[in-house]
């Protein structure tokens, strides 16, 4: 490039009074004045620091023109008035501009500006390839195949055709949503709405980026207004996942910087009522937070089955543990029973014979069977009698013991044999 600059001079934009000259001496060689410097006071303040601040005022001054006392010959503050100057200038043209990109447009027009302002109603800067990427990955319908025209409406300058072999492959996913969002957006650049410049320093690659012209026409123009009203509830959250999404690149993409819990529930619900699309980066940590959250759940999932396995395991021991114990003390109260069957055997073997039977009732044992049996046959027979029920008879054995009597009010005395 040394070669060409050594041969030209490179000017800047011009400002203060090389603006003001611009603004005044076009009017003044065709024999107008503007009938108050007021009106050219207020045109620089608005566009004072800005990219396009040439074609804004130039713009406004045109419109001026064509509403000048042509009898007085001046440019009027009741015309300026009625404008709204440089904001409501460029209001109506953003107006013109869509009508001449039509109703099909209108959605890439509202989802381009949805990305170009902040939550707080300022201007936001982004990267061009971003910027389209939103109508490539998003999901979202935006018409594919329409050609705007350029706008005509008086603000000079644009940007640099593309080349026509730059269309990109109609087999990519997305390539035809971004090739129409990308005719609209040069459309707007080229109607000054949008300002596109390169960013980056001689070693690197050029990044070219799109911010609105000025910032009045985020106040100035009604559409533009209504828009920014319609989507304030979802805008702060789009602002903090577009800059956390920009951190998580940052950092290599690492989980660390995903959100999590709350934040990632709080996502959702505005991922489902958020009208608009995402950048591809956007969308890229969407994605990572989906799946992070779903491998948390499933871990979550794999430690409660765990601990309900290692609970129940647990319960096993313990009830284990706890049979076991019931089992030896009912053991030990059978061992009790069968030594005071033990000692009760010879002076009486029928007491005997109950404690041993008691004891087979707490814990089976052969030693017990084999002592109650032992007990059986040394105790004297047992006699039951049924069918008695409750007469007031009182039993009375014979001295012998072969004979018993039951005796009580009754006439009748009963009498029954050992025999």
């Amino acid at each position: 490039f040394q070669p060409i600059l050594s041969d030209l001079t490179l000017l800047g934009p011009p400002t203060g009074a090389s603006l003001r000259r611009a603004i005044v001496e076009p009017a003044l060689r065709c024999g107008y004045r503007f009938e108050d410097e007021g009106i050219v006071e207020e045109m620089l303040a608005e566009v004072e620091g800005e990219r396009g601040a040439l074609p804004m005022v130039a713009f406004t001054a045109a419109q001026l023109w064509e509403q000048r006392d042509r009898e007085a010959g001046y440019l009027t503050q009741e015309a300026n008035d009625q404008l709204g100057g440089v904001g409501g200038a460029l209001a109506q043209h953003a107006e013109a501009t869509l009508t001449e990109i039509g109703d099909d447009g209108i959605p890439i027009v509202r989802e381009l500006f949805r990305n170009l302002v902040t939550a707080q109603g300022t201007r936001a800067s982004r990267d061009r390839d971003e910027l389209l990427s939103v109508f490539g990955v998003s999901g979202a319908r935006y018409p594919a195949t329409a050609r705007f025209p350029t706008s005509s409406h008086g603000l000079a300058g644009g940007r640099p055709s593309a080349p026509a072999d730059h269309a990109p492959d109609e087999a990519a996913p997305g390539a035809a949503e971004t090739e129409g969002a990308a005719h609209v957006l040069d459309t707007l650049v080229d109607a000054r709405l949008l300002t596109s410049y390169e960013t980056g320093n001689e070693d690197e690659v050029p990044h070219h980026r799109i911010e609105i012209v000025h910032e009045s026409l985020l106040k100035a123009w009604p559409r533009l207004v209504r828009w920014q009203t319609q989507d304030a509830d979802g805008a702060k959250l789009r602002d903090e996942l577009r800059a956390q999404a920009q951190l998580w690149e940052q950092h290599g993409r690492s989980v660390d910087y995903l959100w999590t819990g709350t934040a990632y529930r709080e996502f959702q619900l505005w991922r489902e009522r958020y009208p608009g699309g995402l950048t591809s980066l956007e969308e890229a940590y969407a994605r990572a937070m989906t799946a992070h959250a779903e491998r948390r759940r499933r871990r979550r999932r794999m430690a409660v089955a765990a601990a309900f396995f290692v609970l129940l395991a647990v319960l096993g021991v313990v009830g284990g543990f706890w049979r076991r114990s019931v089992a030896e003390a009912r053991r030990a109260e059978a061992a009790k029973l069968l030594v005071i069957a033990q000692l009760q055997l010879e002076p009486d073997p029928t007491e005997a014979l109950a404690y041993a039977t008691a004891s087979l009732e707490l814990a089976d044992s052969e030693e017990t069977r084999i002592f109650a049996l032992k007990a059986r046959e040394e105790a004297p027979p047992i006699l039951a009698l049924q069918g008695l029920g409750y007469s007031g008879r009182v039993p009375v054995f014979s001295p012998d013991g072969h004979w018993l009597a039951l005796a009580g009010q009754a006439e009748e005395l009963l009498v029954f044999s050992g025999d």
